[in-house]
């Protein structure tokens, strides 16, 4: 049984989309993207906290008194309800290949934990993992099996941090128009874009090792 660590955003969960319904959300109601990419920027860069939406909101609705903020909220935790809409089209298939095989999935995911958890449980992934992991720490400096751990994931940071954990491999994902994809990797590891072709490498190499069994049999 092999055990996987998978991350969550811009790898299973589209969030370029999920980000892109939310602003179009606030646009709605005056804020335009710029201006929300900046409240986002200042909350990162000046006040040192991960992304948290109803914090986000709570801000531009402090810059802009006359919106309605209980509404603007309801609609923002809609939206993360259904991040199911948002989860790439071959995650499920994935995941359910990997239960087949009776590998073990984890999600392990970096991000305000609230946040993280709604996100996941707006997913409906839940039933196909063995664990959940929610870090606000750095995911290579936490207490996981990294040794015996397979981990796919698409920030160039996170993977070459686990890289040094010497695991028993790292994987990038790297999907078109995710935020990491045109980020330089320092270190040298198998890159996909899809699940699909990760899938079809795995199915490969099983081949192999049978026919490698076969062999050793004669």
């Amino acid at each position: 049984m092999k055990k996987y660590y998978i991350d969550l955003d811009y790898t299973m969960l589209d969030t370029t989309k999920f980000h892109d319904k939310r602003r179009t959300m606030l646009q709605s109601y005056g804020i335009s993207i710029e201006e929300q990419k900046d409240m986002e920027k200042y909350i990162s860069q000046e006040e040192k906290r991960l992304m948290n939406l109803d914090y986000l909101c709570t801000k531009l609705c402090e810059r802009h008194s006359s919106l309605p903020r209980e509404e603007i909220l309801s609609k923002i935790h809609k939206i993360i309800g259904d991040c199911y809409m948002y989860l790439y089209d071959d995650t499920i298939e994935f995941l359910e290949y990997l239960k087949s095989k009776g590998d073990e999935a984890n999600i392990l995911t970096w991000g305000d934990k609230s946040l993280q958890e709604e996100k996941i449980k707006g997913t409906k992934l839940e039933p196909y993992m063995n664990k959940v992991i929610i870090t606000e720490e750095l995911k290579y400096l936490i207490d996981i099996d990294y040794e015996n751990g397979i981990f796919i994931d698409d920030n160039p940071r996170d993977l070459e941090g686990l890289y040094r954990n010497n695991p028993e491999q790292v994987i990038r994902m790297k999907r078109e128009r995710a935020k990491y994809s045109e980020c330089p990797l320092n270190i040298n590891i198998k890159e996909y874009k899809s699940f699909r072709d990760l899938k079809h490498d795995l199915e490969q190499e099983d081949l192999q090792k049978q026919k490698f069994d076969e062999e050793q049999e004669l």
